[in-house]
């Protein structure tokens, strides 16, 4: 499924999708962001695959400077999927090893 998120990269394994955005600029790469899910949800709902309403999480990975020049919460609050504003998490599992927004 790749092919549908051009401008983001998205990993599927299992029962777990996730889609990462760049950009220069928050603003920019969360435009793209809620692009790719519209596009993701869309292609998930016509073939018949479920999104489930209680695990979609989001994380920022920015640096210090970035964070602290954002309006929202750790400056993610507008990344939106049918209508909801996902959840934003300090930290990951991904593949058994902890992620957190702090990397940079």
């Amino acid at each position: 499924m790749p092919w549908i998120v051009s401008e983001c990269r998205m990993e599927c394994l299992a029962d777990d999708t996730k889609i990462y955005a760049a950009d220069k600029t928050r603003e920019e790469a969360v435009t793209k962001l809620n692009t790719a899910l519209q596009v993701a949800a869309t292609r998930f709902e016509d073939n018949l695959l479920p999104l489930n309403e209680k695990v979609r999480k989001l994380m920022l990975i920015a640096s210090q400077k970035s964070r602290s020049t954002t309006n929202n919460t750790n400056g993610v609050n507008d990344v939106i999927l049918n209508g909801c504003r996902l959840e934003e998490m300090d930290a990951i599992t991904y593949l058994s090893i902890i992620v957190d927004y702090y990397l940079i």
